[in-house]
């Protein structure tokens, strides 16, 4: 997926605001607010996989970034055969999110 964000301001990047994404909906994340919160409290975690070096944006931030995004040049859904696969040694680390 393309960032058209403006290079010299991007503070985190998009890898990094879609893998804090992913794993915060995996763990019970239904809002841009708890998937902040699910970055505040599971940085170590994250930082296994990405830098994360300015840490996770804030609700607001992901709100403005997701806003932003091209819905025309996301990838097409993989087939179902594929869609049945899960990465099993990343979702061994992934704890349910409590509020």
């Amino acid at each position: 997926m393309p960032d058209h964000r403006q290079p010299g301001k991007v503070v985190y990047p998009l890898e990094e605001i879609l893998l804090l994404c992913l794993l915060a909906v995996l763990a019970g994340a239904e809002t841009f607010t708890d998937i902040a919160r699910f970055g505040e409290k599971r940085l170590a975690l994250l930082r296994r996989f990405r830098p994360f070096t300015n840490g996770t944006p804030a609700h607001d931030h992901l709100g403005d970034i997701f806003a932003m995004l091209d819905h025309r040049n996301r990838p097409k859904r993989p087939p179902d055969s594929h869609q049945n696969r899960t990465g099993n040694s990343l979702l061994c680390h992934v704890t349910e999110f409590t509020r």
